[in-house]
């Protein structure tokens, strides 16, 4: 049987630096069939050099430069919308200064395939079977020194079905997406998605398909430079929302606009009680009794208590 063919994207902006390192790193993969569509975002260092020096040298690498600027979630986005779901078997994302271990997409994939065989993911007419693996990663240094994991420590309860329309907890750069999930996530196409493009597959795999949460696994070590667009992420970083002054200020979170965004895009493939659970947050800043329900519910919860706590301090005053 031949390996799985799996094309990674790749989003690039100034990264000069540490590009090269995670090339070479994808290239190692183990047990898949790698292609690498490289996306640079008008990067103004070496980078554009570097890549098309790949492109040339290797014929399962392209390189596309945008014609504008367009930010990591529009270039994300686009390049997912341009990518040729009947071509690959696989879908992963990838930034442009992190190392991935050689068994990286091999486990993404054996994951994915595992629960598609079980029996266990969930069925979408015109679409088979959309699932999504992500996982933990090693954060490091810029010189890979300081390994830590990212999860380990938090306690994330993923059958808690609102915690997602609050707080992304998965980094892109560990997502995998099989061909169904991506034709199912091209199927409707946003010009800009509100918040990080992750999130948007994350939430299409999550309310309208299926998701492999693979916290046994690390795969990558991502370099916390001070450039990363997203950085590491902690359990306490919801702490300095709770200031009076954040609370008693005009709100101007994106959250309930893009869960609309969302639920307008994809409504036809929720069940019911997810319809019912999005539409209560989009409408939850409407009355003070609204505000009050949403707080105590049962299907938002953080990885710690203070967490947990400060977001149902934050429903009561509409800060979502």
């Amino acid at each position: 049987m031949s390996s799985p063919k799996v094309l990674v994207i790749m989003a690039t902006y100034n990264g000069a630096k540490y590009v090269s390192d995670q090339i070479e790193s994808i290239l190692r993969q183990q047990s898949v069939s790698i292609n690498i569509s490289i996306y640079d975002d008008r990067s103004s260092d070496g980078t554009k050099a570097i890549c098309e020096d790949f492109a040339r040298r290797f014929s399962n690498i392209s390189f596309t430069r945008n014609q504008e600027n367009l930010g990591p979630r529009k270039n994300f986005l686009n390049a997912l919308y341009s990518a040729d779901a009947n071509s690959y078997d696989y879908f992963a994302l990838s930034d442009q200064d992190d190392i991935w271990e050689p068994s990286k997409l091999a486990v993404a994939v054996e994951s994915i395939e595992r629960l598609r065989h079980a029996g266990n993911a969930r069925f979408v007419e015109g679409y088979g079977f959309p699932i999504l693996y992500c996982s933990d990663l090693c954060n490091v240094n810029a010189d890979l020194s300081n390994p830590h994991r990212e999860l380990e420590t938090m306690r994330l309860n993923m059958e808690k079905r609102g915690s997602l329309l609050v707080r992304n907890w998965f980094s892109g750069c560990t997502m995998v997406l099989n061909a169904d999930l991506l034709k199912l996530v091209q199927a409707k196409r946003v010009a800009d998605s509100l918040r990080m493009h992750d999130i948007w597959i994350l939430s299409v795999a999550y309310y309208c398909g299926s998701v492999v949460f693979d916290r046994e696994n690390a795969l990558i070590e991502r370099r916390i430079t001070g450039d990363n667009v997203s950085g590491e992420v902690r359990g306490s970083d919801v702490v300095s929302e709770v200031s009076p002054s954040h609370l008693l200020s005009k709100p101007r979170s994106i959250l309930r606009p893009y869960a609309k965004l969302f639920y307008n895009c994809y409504q036809d493939f929720l069940d019911e009680d997810d319809k019912a659970r999005i539409t209560k947050f989009i409408e939850y800043g409407d009355s003070l009794k609204k505000r009050i329900a949403i707080s105590r519910s049962e299907d938002y919860e953080m990885p710690t208590f203070l967490g947990t706590l400060i977001m149902r301090i934050k429903f009561l005053f509409a800060r979502y």
